[in-house]
């Protein structure tokens, strides 16, 4: 089989341009790039365009630009090009390596808008694949660092030679004449992937030649995206916006489906990533549920069990005290609570505050306690804090959410709440 057959099975089985509307390549001028945009050349799957970024980071960029630019002339493809003070432009704490991916990528898609193309490809190839896994296992991550490079990503950038090997790649340049430049600070052991490629991996070679053909990545994706099938179909009945989890359709999980299903719904609240150990912490807390047990998570988070759910919510969201102060009829700013707007026929002098041990009202016929009242209703005792009280004369006359003594005589509105 060719390496056009192979790229082609690849592209076919994996779905990756039957939808395109025209490619940006991302072409550095090495062997990969090279041989991608020959596939592209040879193949002709749809419309395309070269992209290239000079990262000005080796004294051999400039050339190598140069060598892009002249063979994609010659070729008769569309090409754009950037030149970018890497070294200059690049935030402290952020690795060289990191923010120069980033600047290309922006650049990638810069010129996939400019062009009205739909999608990027990249000329990631399986050892680039064996690699990522290596640093993924390095780095300590789940079944989805175990997947490594995919395919597709996001529905946009494909990785067509994906499943063909760096030999395959510099054999077909070298027999089919295809031109390519050779980066040598790749030869140089400097960071984690270089390492990796230089040192690590061909020892591990030694004991397994074929190692770079390992089921592992494979068997990693079938059973992740089980577990994310699985993981949507919980979700559509046990997550309750905006932020709490039913415990009685995941307390039984398996902790396989039970992590997952935790590290998804944190993200739907937070936007963000919880870590292992995290998730962990989360799981024990809903195997062990008693209400009010919670425990602290990233990013200012914290998570606690609320009878039957878990609550996710901001540090900041659990309380908060508004002193005792006079109504007005119509708008009253309330520190720490917002707008109260107030109407009211047949009361006096109303007040505002929290709620305080020991507050009564007169419910379905009976005087009974808040506190009472609120585990009957089985209102978490961390939220029970954010029911404001009006009272008049000392008398509760309204309970925010939960009680109001005369809907005839008083009716609140509460704008930009913060509970």
């Amino acid at each position: 089989m060719t390496i056009y057959e192979k790229i082609n099975k690849t592209v076919i089985e994996n779905n990756l341009l039957s939808d395109a509307n025209g490619v940006v390549i991302a072409l550095s001028g090495g062997s990969d790039s090279m041989t991608l945009l020959d596939w592209f050349l040879h193949e002709h799957p749809c419309d395309f365009c070269a992209a290239h970024v000079n990262h000005s980071l080796r004294e051999q960029a400039d050339s190598d630009e140069n060598f892009v630019k002249e063979y994609c002339e010659r070729h008769g493809v569309v090409y754009f090009s950037k030149k970018i003070n890497i070294s200059g432009l690049c935030p402290s704490g952020v690795s060289l390596e990191t923010f120069a991916r980033d600047e290309r990528y922006k650049f990638l898609n810069e010129i996939r808008n400019r062009t009205g193309f739909s999608h990027i490809a990249t000329a990631h190839n399986l050892n680039d694949n064996v690699e990522t896994l290596f640093m993924n296992i390095i780095r300590g991550c789940g079944i989805s660092g175990l997947c490594a490079i995919p395919y597709k990503r996001d529905d946009l950038i494909v990785r067509p030679l994906i499943e063909i090997t760096k030999e395959e790649i510099n054999e077909h340049c070298i027999q089919n004449n295809v031109p390519f430049v050779i980066d040598k600070t790749n030869f140089e052991s400097i960071c984690t992937r270089n390492i990796l490629r230089n040192d690590i991996i061909p020892l591990i070679k030694k004991l397994n030649p074929s190692m770079e053909k390992t089921p592992l990545i494979e068997l990693a994706k079938i059973n992740l995206s089980y577990i994310e099938q699985q993981t949507e179909n919980i979700l559509k009945t046990a997550f309750k916006k905006p932020n709490s989890l039913l415990l009685e359709h995941v307390s039984t999980l398996h902790d396989a489906l039970l992590y997952e299903v935790l590290r998804r719904a944190f993200f739907i609240v937070s936007a963000k990533t919880l870590d292992f150990t995290h998730t962990k912490e989360l799981a024990c807390l809903i195997r062990n549920a008693r209400t009010s047990k919670k425990t602290g998570l990233p990013y200012g988070y914290q998570a606690r069990i609320a009878y039957n759910k878990l609550v996710f919510e901001k540090n900041s969201e659990a309380s908060f005290t508004i002193e005792k102060t006079l109504l007005n009829n119509g708008q009253n700013e309330i520190q720490g609570l917002g707008t109260v707007i107030i109407n009211t026929q047949g009361y006096s002098e109303l007040f505002i505050r929290s709620r305080q041990e020991g507050d009564k009202i007169k419910y379905k016929g009976k005087t009974k306690s808040l506190k009472k009242l609120f585990i009957d209703e089985k209102i978490p005792k961390e939220d029970r804090g954010k029911y404001f009280i009006i009272e008049e004369n000392g008398h509760i006359v309204y309970v925010h959410g939960f009680y109001c003594e005369d809907k005839d005589k008083l009716s609140v509105d509460l704008k930009k709440s913060n509970i």
